[in-house]
């Protein structure tokens, strides 16, 4: 067997890199695509917790005047019901007077 010339294994051998650089350059896109798409991920989750966050927010103010009303509903039947039991307590102490 004879040696293979001096140029054509050097050739072989440019050939060899190159394509081991072409590997390591699609691999490297694919690392930053991969990157790129992890960060639009994140970004868009960070964006949905800020509105799922805004709403909840939303909701809980709206729970709390809620609240407020209700509360101002029962303080005002409170009053009502405490004003009509004084009245009847005023009617019924006419009645037990004694007339004159």
């Amino acid at each position: 067997m004879f040696p293979l010339p001096r140029s054509v294994s050097m050739g072989r051998m440019k050939a060899q890199l190159e394509a081991q650089q072409t590997n390591e350059q699609a691999a490297l896109k694919a690392e930053v695509d991969r990157e790129k798409q992890l960060a639009a991920m994140e970004e868009s989750a960070d964006e949905l917790a800020e509105g799922k966050l805004a709403a909840a927010v939303d909701h809980a103010y709206a729970m709390a005047e809620s609240a407020r009303v209700w509360a101002e509903r029962a303080s005002a039947i409170v009053d009502a019901t405490r004003a009509e039991q004084a009245d009847q307590e005023a009617d019924r102490s006419g009645e037990s007077s004694p007339a004159r």
